[in-house]
């Protein structure tokens, strides 16, 4: 679904150019290839500021997410035409991958708590703090929701890293998450394997 990187100078190590599954000729879009060096920026800042977001009420997080449900039903059509566009899925498969993720993302709203009790038993749930999240192309809507509400929901930063060829998608995400005020706590980076391999190697992860 596209070619690259192709190497510029500066601290990215070049660019991935997203096409059209459907029509080579078509590029979609334009994706930075990132390394360690922006991996490592990135899980430095978004670790230093999960505290905040471990700090608030759960059901503070839980509105947030509720909020974030509601912005992205309110744009069905732009998601499913995005799978569509960017992975080349059959509209019906587009229509019930938008239907799983946000049944998924309900799921996480209607069971967050923290805590659990059961006759003299009781559980109770704590943040780990920043978690690492790799995801595939093949369900770029689906997935990272199903990843990206628990840690968020549970009080935890994340660092994400979507594949390259659902790059397009993966940006709307994450500005869907930053319009409902999650975006200091979800950091992305884009890129192939070595993005992935700095992703799980870095020492600011909690979990993964």
């Amino acid at each position: 679904f596209g070619t690259g990187p192709t190497l510029v100078s500066g601290t990215k190590l070049g660019v991935w150019h997203h096409r059209n599954p459907c029509n080579w000729d078509e590029i979609l879009g334009e994706f930075p290839v990132e390394g360690p060096l922006q991996v490592e920026e990135k899980a430095s800042r978004i670790a230093a500021a999960g505290p905040d977001l471990a700090s608030l009420p759960i059901a503070r997080r839980a509105e947030m997410l509720i909020a974030w449900k509601n912005r992205i039903d309110a744009e069905q059509e732009k998601w499913i035409d995005a799978l569509v566009r960017e992975v080349g899925k059959p509209r019906a498969d587009a229509m019930g991958e938008f239907a799983y993720g946000t049944a998924l993302l309900d799921t996480v709203i209607g069971t967050l708590t923290d805590h659990e009790e059961s006759g003299q038993l009781a559980v109770r749930y704590r943040p780990r703090g920043c978690m690492g999240l790799i995801t595939p192309w093949n369900n770029p809507f689906a997935i990272p929701i199903s990843k990206i509400a628990p840690a968020l929901g549970f009080g935890n930063s994340a660092l994400w890293k979507p594949s390259p060829m659902a790059g397009g998608i993966s940006n709307m995400i994450l500005d869907s998450l930053a319009e409902v005020g999650f975006g200091r706590w979800v950091a992305m980076v884009q890129g192939g394997p070595e993005a992935g391999c700095a992703v799980v190697e870095t020492s600011h992860l909690d979990g993964l």
